[in-house]
């Protein structure tokens, strides 16, 4: 199977498309945002020869995924457009590793958990490998698999670290250095580790 993502200029990722191991092109997700990422909605529509209808498809229930995530952005549990319907639920170790009887899923797994970041499950098993963008993640080892681009600036921490050694306080945004994440983020314009192209006037809040 090809598996193709569309982005946009700032490499956020907005819809997956893949051949499902055959000629044909189908467009697999979509994904929802507001200020974060929100879930995705699943049209698994052919775009390729004699397309799909998408205004039949949207109007259908049960193809939408809602995240509900905490403060460090994990993806603790999916839930559907439908009532009482959760699809996935996983509890986090602090480093990111799935803890042992706390995670349930009702049909397949979702493509985002940790830091709310991209699993590569055909790796190493479900969860056990996150791409970071500038670098992998094993959660198990609780280390990025290559050396951080700007090791010097840190010369206190190992070159392989996550999030200084602090997983609670704070996220690593993109593979390279700490982003704490509380209330003070707000105030200096962030928004789910995103700098804004504003800040925030917390005067008005």
């Amino acid at each position: 199977m090809e598996t193709r993502y569309v982005r946009d200029p700032r490499c956020t990722t907005l819809g997956i498309y893949g051949n499902n191991s055959g000629a044909q092109v189908f467009w697999k997700e979509h994904h929802l945002y507001g200020s974060s990422r929100l879930g995705m909605w699943l049209p698994e529509m052919q775009v390729s020869g004699t397309p799909g209808n998408a205004v039949t498809l949207w109007n259908q229930a049960n193809r939408t995924r809602y995240e509900l995530s905490n403060h460090l952005g994990n993806v603790m549990a999916t839930i559907s457009d439908q009532p009482l319907t959760v699809y996935n639920m996983t509890d986090y170790a602090p480093f990111g590793i799935q803890q042992v009887r706390r995670n349930y899923s009702l049909s397949g797994t979702y493509r985002y958990g940790f830091n709310g970041k991209e699993n590569d499950n055909e790796v190493k098993g479900e969860g056990n490998q996150q791409d970071y963008g500038m670098r992998i993640y094993d959660p198990r080892i609780a280390k990025f698999l290559s050396v951080d681009p700007i090791t010097k600036k840190y010369p206190e921490l190992t070159p392989y670290q996550f999030a200084s050694n602090s997983p609670i306080y704070g996220i690593d945004l993109d593979g390279l250095e700490l982003l704490p994440m509380h209330s003070s983020m707000y105030q200096m314009g962030f928004i789910s580790g995103k700098k804004l192209a504003m800040g925030i006037n917390t005067a008005t809040i």
